[in-house]
């Protein structure tokens, strides 16, 4: 007994240490990127939102002193593979989307007359006919001349009414409803926005952002102030608002636009007849406009979203988009894989079309020489669960082994099981620097994929030991 007992410890001590060994070589999936540095020690940071967290989980904000959880609204929005920190991104149907209830918006309610914003997105667009929302507290009402809405900033796009079909259209409101001239008389929507020179990019990564001084709204597009000079005929704004109720009786401009009386602030108490709709809530691809959440819904990726109380730099925007790296993001081999897609190897079998192989999720037919194959963006996190979950059950089967009939077989089968998957971990570790581009196979990089998919799917023989001890002795 004694024996079986030095031998139950030998087992569990080894498989701690090789559970040391896979949380070393993959413990960068838990903790920020260095390319989220940049935005995390960027000043006035109120919320950072990566988008890490798989479907049916909030969204939380890292590295700041709010987590400010972004709750899913019309059921779980998926994740997909691909972003710029967290290495996903989260997907917005038109149908969906992330909500903070205003009464939990905390240190997001940025408003007052000399308050200052700056929001930050990377994103990829589509159908910009119906995307036009990004994020925000903005609650518009239930359509023209309606000024019960509690708006207050907003990243929008394709505002057409006031000269921004396509464009980038930051929003500031100081009234909450609809935008009034210096004389009181109102216009039927809120007037107040920036409108870029070039259109929204679409079906590509890119970043959007503005800024706001408490002064003029600044838009950007991929990092750079989109200047556009106020055509008063061309852009729709003959309205002597627009072109002579700016600084000195001079124009507003369009970007940079002159919004010189701050950010809306409900007031229950003050604004409770005229806007019994209360404040806004702080919403991610949707905003009630015209009397619906839905209408103007954005269907996209959301890799990260960033929101600052402070109006950054041109600097400062120029160093968060170098962060988001979205030239990487649009690379060729990015746009072909979208994560793991698996590691093939021969088995030996030639025929008429050529070898045939095998790998984590099937196999196949090809006139080339073995080769691994495996998406650029690898899911490290996947990895390191399913090495966890293996290497458990691994040392479970082990104990039930000496304290039962030990049989010695089995435990050498086991130790080569161990053995296999070290070298497959550092193996798939070591592919992961490179970028799994038509690296040469190997044995170990092979025994990764078989090992951890098993185990992930729980089928094949490690699939069946993970089950058979998972479920009574894990949980």
């Amino acid at each position: 007994m004694f024996e079986k007992c030095k031998k139950l410890v030998a087992v569990h001590c080894l498989s701690y240490f090789i559970w040391f060994l896979v949380h070393t070589f993959t413990a960068s999936a838990q903790s920020p990127s260095k390319a989220a540095q940049t935005v995390l020690q960027t000043p006035g940071l109120v919320a950072f939102w990566t988008f890490g967290e798989e479907a049916g989980r909030p969204r939380l904000s890292i590295g700041t002193r709010e987590k400010h959880p972004l709750q899913e609204v019309g059921g779980p929005i998926a994740r997909a593979a691909g972003g710029p920190y967290s290495g996903y991104s989260a997907v917005l149907n038109g149908k969906q989307y992330f909500r903070i209830p205003y009464a939990e918006t905390g240190n997001l309610n940025i408003s007052g007359q000399n308050a200052q914003v700056t929001l930050f997105a990377v994103m990829r667009i589509f159908d910009l006919k119906r995307s036009r929302t990004i994020a925000g507290m903005w609650s518009e009402g239930k359509g023209a001349d309606d000024d019960t809405g509690t708006r207050q900033y907003a990243l929008l796009m394709n505002m057409p009414t006031y000269g921004g079909p396509n464009k980038l259209v930051p929003h500031i409101s100081s009234e909450g409803g609809v935008t009034r001239r210096a004389d009181g008389s109102a216009f039927p929507w809120c007037a107040d926005y920036a409108a870029t020179a070039s259109e929204v990019p679409t079906e590509t990564w890119c970043t959007l952002g503005f800024t706001y001084d408490a002064k003029y709204i600044r838009a950007y597009i991929n990092g750079v102030l989109d200047e556009l000079q106020l055509d008063p005929v061309k852009h729709r704004r003959e309205d002597r608002y627009f072109t002579q109720e700016g600084p000195g009786g001079k124009d507003r401009g369009m970007n940079p636009y002159y919004h010189g009386r701050g950010i809306f602030r409900f007031d229950p108490a003050l604004h409770a007849l005229t806007k019994p709709g209360g404040g806004s809530d702080f919403t991610v691809g949707a905003r009630y406009a015209v009397g619906s959440m839905l209408g103007e819904a954005t269907k996209g990726h959301f890799g990260a979203l960033a929101v600052f109380n402070r109006a950054l730099t041109d600097t400062e925007m120029k160093a968060l988009h170098g962060s988001a790296k979205v030239e990487d993001l649009n690379s060729p081999a990015a746009s072909r894989v979208d994560g793991y897609r698996g590691i093939w190897s021969t088995l030996g079998q030639f025929f008429k079309h050529g070898d045939k192989y095998s790998g984590g999720l099937g196999t196949y037919t090809a006139n080339q020489t073995p080769k691994t194959a495996i998406g650029i963006k690898v899911d490290k996190a996947q990895l390191r669960a399913a090495a966890d979950r293996y290497l458990n059950a691994c040392a479970v089967y082990a104990a039930l082994l000496a304290v039962s009939k030990f049989n010695f077989n089995d435990l050498a089968i086991f130790w080569r099981n161990v053995v296999s998957l070290v070298n497959a971990v550092i193996a798939a570790v070591e592919l992961a620097k490179s970028g799994f581009e038509g690296v040469p196979g190997t044995m170990a990089a092979f025994v990764a994929v078989d090992i951890l998919d098993d185990a992930i799917t729980f089928t094949g023989p490690v699939g069946r030991l993970v089950k058979l001890v998972d479920a009574p002795f894990l949980k």
